[in-house]
């Protein structure tokens, strides 16, 4: 998995104003999950453009299909 830097997660949790990128209920300072929108196995950047926040239901959800 790719690391993403905490200024990176800070800049995409300022964007979002707290909230998941999904549902947009507040994200938990402890447990939320950053997602590629590009994988970087498929050229995927750990830029900010490339990462929104997802609570962890709902990243569970989108990343393995329930």
């Amino acid at each position: 998995m790719a690391r993403v830097n905490n200024q990176t997660i800070i800049e995409v949790w300022d964007r979002q104003e707290g909230v998941c990128a999904v549902c947009g209920d507040p994200l938990s300072e402890t447990a939320y999950e950053n997602h590629h929108l590009l994988r970087v196995a498929d050229g995927g950047a750990n830029d900010p453009n490339n990462i929104v926040l997802l609570c962890d239901r709902d990243e569970h959800l989108y990343a393995h299909g329930g």
